[in-house]
């Protein structure tokens, strides 16, 4: 046979592939974009109030294209929901040698999806009809195999100039959020084994935020990579998309990166951040509904950050999860955390490690109506706890080093701790027990300031009025409030502090609501507490010594504490104290000037569960009243007479000045019973002078002295009388008194 026979020997059977061919074009050329505008416009009629829109479906038979132009998916209440101007696939049949089903080009054009929540709350889910429960999916057999995945290979994906909306209709919140353009693209994404491809995806909104996402994705293994990062990320839309939130946030950015790795292999997933950042730039916010100014700006720097976390999936019995996660704050400050954790039983430990975590970037995010300012203050902390056969055990470590803390509108410090810190911390919630090894205290300072409003610097730091609080109050005659009954705890938690110990602390006390203004500094203070516990049987001893301008002070003592109650017996002692300093609150009580004088204290308090029984000996000495000052507070009474008679021949005032009390009476203030019981008695000397005269003598009447009627001869009780009234004014040689005779009816019968 030649070739000429055997080229005619082909053509017939080439001839009729052609003509099938050319049918089958054909014949998908009509079919297919009927097919498919049938089965998009169909879909949408069973959903009612749905409908869906097509302008044009084509497909090329000789590239395998489909293309689908001017979809719409819309609701008759609520407008278009999705829409798309243009969807195109296009098959590649040399990955059927591979056995996958591959798809050259994947590319939506301009798609949209709008997200509408109308004004009476509802949205496009309200308007799905609802399914009804799946049944429960029966256990899987032993031998069951994985998943079967299909082979698919998709070399172009992309999405080009994609619109995403959000529009809120509700009253109380109306906003308009749109992102656009959306641009995403994914090259070579398979199913085959060990084959994968990169991604990018990048979107931007109206208000100038962007989002970008590349990286690298497998099936087999699942496995996925790459770094997301959003910029300029606009914080106040939260004010308007949370209407229920606290706080509203009135501006404010934020920016974020991390890179990431989530894989699953063998039967484990992992997954992993590492170089994470984020900042938030001069966020202002405030209290939803609160007229007050908003608070801030507040600024953060938090990274780099990594986590990882690595667990079994499924959970067998006794699995364990691996947890680990750092990060940066501020540049400074370090965040660590470990933990393991089991299922089945329930089990793990875990430690958190925080060191020169700084407190002053933290400043604006105080709650208002507090007006104080961080200035400085670094957290330390190291936390580990285990947790076995449903019980905790937990031991920490805590500091505080270089904190200052001041009033917002004077700037002046209000508190400075050198260092704080608490060391050997203990505790058992099976055996319901806790311990502290040592609280240190170093170079605390505090200052208490009055202004000429009479408000202090702490109400107007915490935004509080103690006054207002302490006048609403309930009295002591109030009816005492009940607790209500709770059930007994099977054993209560026992409680121990080894060791406290404070140095050089100080106080400074101003007061401008006076005049003139009054200033106390109570400095170089120590203390001392050993073995305090709560089990109702050990006493602790405690010390502290100091001093009140240059006098020196001491306290000492015992306490013993339980669960429900505390007995404390204190002594308090303080050494010539000067008077002087206190003069603007003479003025206001006694309506003199303090020219000299000081005072000395033994004040020996004792408390018995909720009772004081205070036994004071207070000596003044050598005081001295000044000019009198016209104060519309000021007692009216001889004051100078009054101490007069209290005074002896040295000039010493001294007083035993008994006082008790219950801590359940609102009114009952120790230092102000005080002070006021000592008030109460110059007074009562002033307005009663031979009655303190005669107090201070055995109870003798000194203001009278008896004579027999119609005789000038004193009878020898009388004489012991007078006796007593010149000792008396030998004792006090500021005293002078002056004598009235008076005859009655009887000394004329007499005469």
């Amino acid at each position: 046979m030649n070739s000429a026979s055997k080229v005619r020997g082909w053509r017939r059977p080439l001839a009729i592939l052609a003509a099938i061919y050319f049918f089958l074009a054909f014949v998908s050329w009509l079919a297919v974009p009927w097919t498919v505008r049938r089965a998009l416009q169909e879909v949408p009629k069973k959903l009612p109030g749905f409908s869906a829109k097509i302008s044009e479906v084509r497909f090329n038979p000789f590239k395998l294209a489909l293309t689908v132009r001017g979809f719409a998916f819309s609701h008759e209440k609520l407008g278009d929901i999705a829409t798309c101007d243009e969807f195109y696939a296009g098959l590649q049949p040399l990955d059927l040698l591979r056995l996958a089903v591959g798809l050259r080009r994947l590319r939506l054009t301009r798609p949209r999806l709008v997200a509408v929540l109308a004004a009476d709350g509802t949205s496009v889910l309200d308007a799905l009809p609802k399914s009804a429960p799946a049944p429960a999916a029966p256990a899987a057999s032993a031998s069951a195999r994985a998943a079967f995945i299909p082979r698919i290979v998709i070399h172009h994906f992309l999405i080009e100039r994609a619109a995403l909306e959000f529009e809120s209709r509700l009253r109380r919140a109306p906003q308009r959020l749109v992102a656009d353009p959306i641009d995403f693209s994914l090259d070579n994404l398979s199913t085959l084994p060990d084959d994968g491809g990169s991604y990018i995806f990048s979107a931007r909104t109206n208000r100038g935020e962007t989002l970008s996402w590349k990286g690298r994705l497998s099936v087999r293994p699942a496995k996925l990579s790459g770094r997301i990062s959003a910029q300029n990320v606009d914080l106040s839309r939260e004010t308007t998309a949370a209407p229920a939130a606290p706080v509203t946030i009135a501006s404010g950015r934020l920016d974020a990166a991390t890179d990431y790795e989530l894989g699953y292999a063998d039967g484990t997933l992992t997954a992993a951040l590492s170089d994470g950042r984020l900042s938030v730039h001069d966020m202002l916010w405030n209290v939803r509904g609160s007229t007050a100014p908003a608070r801030g700006p507040f600024s953060l720097e938090v990274g780099p950050s990594s986590l990882s976390v690595r667990t079994p999936l499924p959970a067998a019995p006794g699995a364990k999860t691996v947890l680990s996660a750092r990060t940066v704050v501020a540049s400074r400050g370090t965040v660590q955390l470990d933990a393991v954790l089991a299922a089945n039983p329930l089990g793990g430990s875990a430690r958190l490690l925080v060191k020169d975590f700084p407190l002053a970037p933290f400043t604006p995010l105080g709650p208002p109506p507090t007006q104080v300012v961080i200035d400085s203050g670094a957290v330390s902390l190291d936390v580990k706890a285990a947790l076995a056969a449903g019980a905790v055990d937990a031991t920490a470590a805590f500091s505080l080093d270089g904190f200052s803390l001041s009033d917002r509108a004077s700037r002046r410090a209000l508190v400075k701790v050198g260092r704080f810190s608490i060391d050997g911390v203990r505790a058992s919630t099976k055996s319901r027990r806790a311990s502290i090894e040592r609280v240190g205290l170093e170079r605390p300072f505090l200052r208490l300031f009055r202004g000429k409003d009479g408000r202090t610097n702490v109400e107007a730091a915490l935004g509080v009025n103690f006054s207002s609080a302490s006048a609403a109050a309930p009295t002591a005659s109030s009816a005492p409030v009940r607790a209500a009954s709770r059930p007994a705890a099977a054993k209560p938690w026992q409680a121990e502090l080894r060791r406290l110990a404070m140095r050089g602390a100080r106080l400074v006390a101003q007061d401008e609501a006076v005049a003139p203004a009054f200033a106390l500094s109570v400095h170089d203070v120590n203390a001392r507490l050993e073995h305090l516990r709560t089990d109702g049987r050990s006493t602790a001893t405690f010390s502290s010594d100091g001093k009140i301008e240059d006098a020196p002070f001491s306290v000492s003592g015992d306490v013993r504490l339980s669960s429900a109650a505390a007995w404390v017996d204190a002594l308090v002692k303080t050494e010539a104290v000067q008077l002087t300093a206190f003069t603007p609150y003479s003025i206001q009580v006694i309506g003199y000037k303090l020219d000299r004088g000081t005072l000395s204290l033994n004040l020996d308090e004792s408390l018995a569960v909720r009772r004081i029984e205070s036994r004071n000996k207070i000596v003044v000495d050598q005081l001295t009243l000044g000019d009198k000052v016209d104060s519309p507070t000021a007692i009216k009474a001889p004051v100078k007479l009054g101490l007069a008679i209290m005074k002896d021949r040295r000039g010493v005032i001294d007083l035993d000045v008994p006082i008790s009390g219950s801590l359940d009476d609102p009114q009952f203030r120790l230092l102000p019973v005080i002070l006021k019981t000592l008030v109460n008695l110059i007074v009562k000397a002033a307005l009663s002078p031979f009655d303190a005269l005669s107090a201070s003598m055995g109870g003798a009447d000194l203001g009278h002295v008896a004579f027999a009627p119609g005789a000038s001869a004193l009878a020898a009780p009388a004489a012991a009388g007078l006796d007593k009234v010149a000792q008396a004014l030998a004792d006090r040689p500021a005293l002078s008194v002056g004598a009235r005779g008076t005859a009655g009816r009887a000394d004329a019968l007499a005469l």
